[in-house]
């Protein structure tokens, strides 16, 4: 935690949704697999809340790419996003399928827009990416259709969405498509 006061949310260019600090928690299992149970990851969580509050900040929001809506609540996470949608992310239907699935179970999910997942150094075989129409239906679907059903949940959810973009070796997508992608 004083690491992460010192190097990251002091820092006026850290990532605030209004007067809120955001952090996202990858692989949550695991974290609950070293610190043993969930309720000791919710204190840890609740630790560094309180901490974040000291320098300022209303609050810390806390999302995870976990899909589990159990764990989620018991790590006192307020919100999941998936990672990525794979292969499958040129299909704007599909992520649209998908995000109203995780809705279902989910304390809140994050819509998140993917352009695809191009696993071409693993695979050796590049995988499509969305085509920009495709692209354009569904960030204004989630524009117009998800993030105003959220007016019952807390305010930053009604104006965020993830835009999936791993530039990891084997992992490529982009933050937008182009004409370069075609």
């Amino acid at each position: 935690v004083p690491f992460w006061i010192e190097n990251f949310f002091t820092d006026e260019r850290y990532v605030k949704i209004g007067n809120k600090a955001v952090i996202c928690i990858y692989a949550l299992p695991q974290i609950v697999a070293k610190f043993g149970s969930t309720e000791a990851v919710k204190d840890c969580f609740d630790f560094l809340r309180n901490e974040v509050k000291k320098l300022g900040y209303e609050d810390l929001i806390i999302f995870s790419n976990c899909n589990v809506s159990k764990l989620l609540r018991e790590c006192g996470i307020d919100a999941g996003y998936v990672y990525g949608w794979l292969r499958q992310g040129c299909d704007p239907n599909f992520q649209i399928y998908s995000t109203v699935e995780k809705l279902k179970d989910l304390p809140h999910f994050i819509p998140t827009a993917s352009t695809g997942f191009n696993r071409l150094p693993w695979d050796t075989e590049r995988s499509p990416c969305i085509s920009v129409e495709d692209w354009r239906y569904l960030l204004t679907h989630f524009r117009d259709v998800f993030l105003p059903s959220f007016k019952d949940k807390p305010d930053w959810t009604h104006k965020f969405i993830m835009l999936s973009n791993w530039n990891e070796f084997g992992e490529g997508t982009y933050i937008c498509p182009s004409g370069l992608n075609e």
